[in-house]
């Protein structure tokens, strides 16, 4: 039985590519670069920091993330990143970062009278950045704890950091579920922890697939409270 569930942010409920295009157009103005060539840029750079994250390369998360994408960038100097990131999160645009699905699928959740909770590894953004971005975009105020990599010390697929959850949620892991959309990260991190799975494909040709007893593939968030309630059952 499920009694709580745990949601990674950027690309489950938070569209990350838009984030990264808003900071691309910000930073291409201050070096004379268009934003596309920015973002295919930026969209590199993210993709080898993740890796070199998860094998422990960054011993400072926030400043050593920084000084990497920011010397990759051509960036003068961290505070300049940090300033663009300042800059477009005081923007209008910020405020349509969620998916279609997020706020209902969240909100048809909690109407369940689950505890709900963010567990979000960082980069060169603080947790407390993305509280603020989830705030403008409606969706802080559904979640019963946030835990963030920088404010913990323990990161995705860390066991530790679902112990954190379930301990803020007053459950158990095995009556955890977290869904994120990094098959490692998130999948993985939950099963081995002995929590319920969901890994959330949007280009998935059914709506959802059972993997395995506790384990599941979804093309939606929205399919989330009729696969509970489906284990429920069980």
């Amino acid at each position: 039985m499920i009694k709580a569930l745990t949601f990674d942010v950027w690309d489950t409920i938070l569209n990350e590519d838009k984030f990264y295009q808003l900071l691309s157009i910000n930073i291409g103005k201050k070096l004379g670069k268009s934003g596309e060539e920015v973002f295919k840029n930026i969209m590199s750079i993210d993709r080898d920091a993740i890796k070199i994250r998860l094998e422990g390369g960054f011993k400072n998360i926030i400043y050593d993330t920084a000084e990497y994408f920011s010397n990759r960038l051509g960036l003068k100097n961290q505070e300049d990143l940090f300033n663009s990131v300042i800059e477009i999160i005081e923007s209008e645009e910020i405020c349509s970062l969620a998916f279609e699905d997020s706020i209902s699928s969240i909100h048809e959740i909690k109407k369940m009278g689950m505890k709900i909770g963010l567990v979000g590894n960082v980069l060169f953004w603080p947790g407390m950045i993305t509280r603020l971005i989830l705030k403008r975009n409606g969706l802080l105020d559904y979640f019963d704890a946030t835990i963030f990599q920088d404010e913990v010390g323990y990161q995705k697929p860390s066991k530790e950091i679902f112990q954190i959850a379930s301990k803020r949620l007053n459950v158990s892991l095995n009556e955890l579920g977290h869904i994120g959309d990094s098959l490692e990260n998130d999948f993985v991190g939950a099963i081995s922890s002995g929590m319920y799975g969901f890994l959330i494909k949007r280009d998935l040709n059914a709506n959802y697939i059972e993997l395995g007893k506790k384990a599941y593939a979804i093309r939606s968030l929205s399919f989330l409270s009729e696969i509970i309630k489906k284990i429920d059952k069980a």
